[in-house]
């Protein structure tokens, strides 16, 4: 699998692809990188309920995943 990062000023896509050079089987839009208590993460799309206040994510990607995704972006 195939894993590239484009970006747009602040904010990047994720694509996956079966290999370099083929066209993306799944594109995540709208990802950024922000600074936490515990670090750097992915902050991926989300959603704000208007009665809780709270986000829910329209992604989500493994501890793993995220560091790749991390690493490729810088």
């Amino acid at each position: 699998m195939q894993l590239n990062i484009k970006w747009f000023d602040d904010q990047f896509n994720i694509e996956l692809s079966t290999q370099e050079g083929k066209d993306p089987f799944m594109t995540v839009r709208g990802c950024r990188i922000m600074n936490g208590q515990n670090g750097e993460f992915v902050s991926y799309p989300a959603t704000k309920n208007q009665q809780t206040g709270k986000y829910r994510n329209h992604a989500i990607g493994s501890d793993d995943f995220n560091a790749i995704v991390i690493a490729k972006a810088k």
